[in-house]
């Protein structure tokens, strides 16, 4: 998949290198040759992931609404959950790293990381999909950008935790 973008246009350039495009070779397309514009490239994959910062925390909030009943959230979730993930999100612990999950350029889920400084061991702590996007997987994807994250540093054993109720998670796993 490629892109052509004029290198004045910070906004559209940070979204794609956030989307995991990268400066390549510039190459025609169709005769188009814009000067001075710069050309992203990335693989096409079905599924990407992301940095999540705090504009994203709205997005994280309702797609774990939409998620309560297997999360134990009970019926909605409150304005206090959304300042603890804006919190969260903005405070950048280096023990945790959250992602969001996308589908094409829609997000589709949420990925918390935590027990990044310890020695051996990290863990998945959240992954949240929206239930649209369920059985598609959106949660393979996130499961195995997870394992490789943890292999790019080092860690020897990634763990997990889910509620028994949990059948989807637990199948996933």
């Amino acid at each position: 998949v490629r892109s052509y973008i004029e290198p004045d246009n910070l906004p559209s350039l940070g979204l794609h290198k956030k989307l995991g495009f990268q400066e390549a070779e510039y190459t025609r397309f169709d005769g188009l040759i814009k000067e001075g514009d710069i050309m992203l490239e990335r693989k096409p994959r079905f599924f990407t992931v992301a940095p999540a910062d705090e504009e994203e925390a709205i997005y994280i909030c309702e797609c774990c609404e939409k998620n309560a009943e297997s999360l134990h959230f009970g019926e909605a979730v409150s304005p206090e959950f959304y300042r603890n993930i804006k919190k969260m999100l903005s405070d950048r612990d280096p023990d945790e790293a959250n992602f969001l999950i996308y589908i094409g350029a829609f997000p589709c889920g949420w990925l918390k990381l935590n027990g990044l400084e310890n020695a051996e061991s990290a863990w998945i702590s959240m992954l949240v999909i929206e239930p649209k996007f369920h059985r598609m997987g959106a949660g393979f994807a996130a499961v195995e950008y997870a394992e490789n994250f943890f292999r790019s540093l080092n860690k020897r054993k990634a763990c997990i935790r889910t509620t028994e109720d949990n059948i989807a998670a637990r199948g996933l796993y």
